[in-house]
């Protein structure tokens, strides 16, 4: 929920780019009455000016309530979507989406209502409704073919990417930022294309950004006022060389770096740039061999986190603090942290694969509704008499409607309430301890849910098993806390590659599964290549101490080779992995179905 919250004010610093280029309320603001240009004068320059400047724009909020028996119906819905605005602005996102909900159906200006669908589509998503989000992009998308406004078109795309961003479809979100980018956006929106292009592609994992280009679009956020966004981008950076440092020196680089923008950071007073901050530093200090210091750190950023929920960041800080204690010989302390991080590691994989799941079904419910359109032809006289029917039977149908919504509800919030317990609790039964993927009773449940549906799709699913090679011998030299980091660092590169087709499963000790929906057996060779090289280049010495190589072998096949059985594929892929053992290991083999590897 923290990196959520932490989009939610990109999304709001990136809705709208006014065509005013002054930020100062006119000098007759004071005086009463004013005229109706005057009045939109200063609704425009209030919203220029409410990602640049927080106290002026809610000082500005203050100033138009008092003209609000002035306004008309258009003023009135602009003011209304400006203080909807600020609530989400203070983090209440609820009661800032119901707001956006109320003017959506109070006001028909299209302007407003694009200005609120691309709001909405990105409130969603950060509220974790995300097939709400995906819905809200189809309604306000169609709408922006309607005006010629160029910057409410951009508004659109910019909503569009934001969710994709949520969603974590960080390839749709890179290539909405990079179609923005091209169309050469005012200023204010070329900052925020930029920086969820290059967001997206940290999350990618791309190493090929370069250090001039961040530079130059952080330098030129700086110049458009948003020392908001730039810092995103920035803290992002530095956690992404974080990640990739093989050295103490590179680390404290990373430490210079986040030193360095400490002051900028904190001018935004943005509680969640601020924990994210925090959560980065405490690990940087950590790996510096400052652990009192880090300690303070990862506090500062728990505390943070304790109104904004589950996220990445919170982990990071809980890994810290249990790190410091269990070293220190307070493993009572040190078991508490360790039990609340791995907790929330499993509710935020958990609204990962949810995220996916969304996107999946949204995905095949466009493609049904093709098929729906092409059925009403046929159903035509069906509904016809039934429209009959309703007409003579109205009052007692209406009456029946209540009772019957009125249960629905009830039941909703009722199933609502459990189904978040059962999630939970199906979460800590499916989900690997160690490593936060599926376990086997996962993969088994996942599989089993996927076959039928995948066949009766005519879907193919690929579907691969690998385990690490000689890995016997890696506990036996080097114990098993070692044997331990290497299971983790083997699922964690395979992650990093960002293929968002694949669903990874721990079988049992060094042995996984990979799962690739509507896949070919070519897309999941290529894949299993990628983590084979990604898995040989680990680097062992930096955080074990010891130096020595991982390896991995694999079997391949997909549900054409092997049928729709769970049990079929298994043998089969296990077969292919033999072969990979027997031709030298550190290989990927694909099954044939003719028993010839």
């Amino acid at each position: 929920m923290l990196f959520k919250r932490f989009i939610l004010l990109l999304c709001f610093a990136s809705s709208i780019v006014s065509a005013q280029n002054k930020s100062e309320v006119p000098s007759n603001a004071e005086s009463l009455p004013l005229s109706p240009y005057d009045i939109d004068q200063l609704l425009k320059l209030t919203d220029e000016i409410r990602t640049k400047n927080y106290k002026k724009f809610t000082d500005n909020i203050v100033k138009l309530s008092t003209y609000k028996n002035q306004f008309n119906a258009n003023q009135l819905c602009f003011f209304r979507f400006l203080t909807a605005y600020q609530t989400g602005l203070k983090g209440e996102v609820d009661h800032s989406i119901s707001q956006f909900q109320t003017i959506k159906n109070d006001c028909q200006f299209l302007s407003i209502t694009i200005k609120v669908e691309s709001l909405l589509a990105n409130m969603y998503a950060i509220s974790g409704e995300y097939q709400k989000a995906l819905v809200s992009l189809d309604n306000v998308l169609p709408k922006v073919e309607k005006v010629n406004d160029k910057e409410l078109k951009f508004q659109a795309f910019t909503a569009a990417f934001i969710v994709y961003d949520l969603l974590n479809q960080n390839k749709l979100s890179h290539d909405l930022a990079q179609i923005v980018i091209d169309y050469s956006p005012p200023p204010k929106q070329l900052c925020t294309a930029s920086v969820y292009k290059y967001i997206s592609l940290i999350k990618l994992n791309n190493d090929g950004i370069s250090e001039p280009k961040i530079e130059e679009v952080l330098d030129h956020c700086r110049q458009q006022g948003e020392n908001l966004i730039a810092q995103a981008l920035n803290v992002n950076w530095i956690d992404f060389h974080l990640s990739k440092s093989k050295s103490k020196n590179e680390v404290k680089q990373a430490y210079q770096n986040l030193l360095a923008a400490n002051d900028s950071i904190m001018a935004t007073k943005y509680k969640n740039l601020i924990v994210f901050k925090d959560s980065l530093m405490a690990r940087i200090l950590e790996k510096l061999g400052r652990s009192e210091e880090a300690v303070e750190y990862a506090e500062q950023a728990l505390e943070g986190t304790t109104t904004l929920g589950d996220s990445k960041q919170k982990i990071d800080a809980l890994q810290v603090l249990y790190n410091f204690y269990q070293a220190n010989g307070d493993y009572q302390k040190a078991n508490e942290y360790l039990v609340e991080k791995n907790f929330t590691e499993i509710k935020y994989y958990s609204d990962k694969q949810e995220k996916l799941m969304a996107y999946q079904t949204i995905k095949h419910d466009s493609l049904a509704k093709a098929h729906q359109i092409e059925s009403l032809n046929q159903k035509n006289e069906v509904l016809s008499l039934e429209k009959e029917l309703a007409e003579k039977s109205r009052a007692n149908q209406l009456l029946l409607s209540y009772l019957f919504g009125s249960l629905v509800i009830l039941l909703l919030y009722i199933g609502y309430r459990i189904r978040k317990q059962q999630k939970i609790y199906k979460s800590l039964s499916e989900m690997d301890y160690m490593t936060k993927i599926y376990n086997r009773k996962g993969m088994k449940d996942y599989m089993e849910y996927m076959l039928p549906y995948s066949e009766k799709k005519e879907e193919v699913i690929a579907f691969g098993i690998f385990d690490l090679d000689w890995f016997k011998k890696i506990n036996d030299e080097y114990g098993h806390t070692v044997g331990d980091w290497v299971i983790k660092a083997t699922v964690d590169v395979c992650r990093e590659l960002n293929n968002e087709k694949a669903t990874f499963a721990r079988l049992g000790g060094e042995e996984f599964a990979i799962i690739m929906r509507d896949s070919s057996i070519d897309e999941l060779k290529r894949f299993a290549e990628a983590c084979r090289s990604a898995i040989y280049a680990i680097d062992t010495n930096y955080e074990t101490g010891h130096e020595f190589k991982i390896s991995a072998s694999f079997g391949l096949t997909t549900t054409e080779a092997s049928g729709h059985s769970l049990a079929d594929l298994l043998k089969d892929a296990d077969d292919a992995l033999y072969q990979s053992k027997e031709n030298g290991r550190n290989r990927v083999t694909v099954f044939d179905g003719s028993g010839k590897n």
